[in-house]
């Protein structure tokens, strides 16, 4: 099974992000203990559904609401993305991170 590491684990990655092919049995006990996350691929994407433009933002790179609320002064300069959209992608993360914060 393939894995993300979300951190260091000694004997499986130095650094965050990257990517192993493990057995399940040690795949499932590195997700369990929050160290990886099962990966399915850069064509995955991992953007909230109804989030405005979400399969342009994929295709250009953004894998998080925080990549895309960091990026809110550069979000036209995508082919497609206009000052209305670009707002609105903002005005979605914002409200998006909010509801998150107050469940979490």
């Amino acid at each position: 099974m393939k894995v993300m590491f979300l951190r260091p684990v000694r004997g499986y990655a130095y650094v965050k992000g990257g990517v192993g092919d493990l057995s399940d049995e040690e795949a499932a006990e590195l997700v369990a203990r929050g160290a990886a996350t099962p990966y399915e691929g850069e064509d995955a994407c991992t953007l909230p559904e109804g989030m405005p433009a979400r399969k342009l933002l994929h295709e250009w790179g953004y894998r998080t609401v925080a990549e895309v609320r960091a990026a809110r002064d550069t979000l036209t300069e995508i082919p497609g993305v206009g000052e209305r959209m670009a707002e609105n992608i903002v005005k979605y993360c914002e409200d998006y991170e909010e509801g998150v914060a107050e469940k979490g």
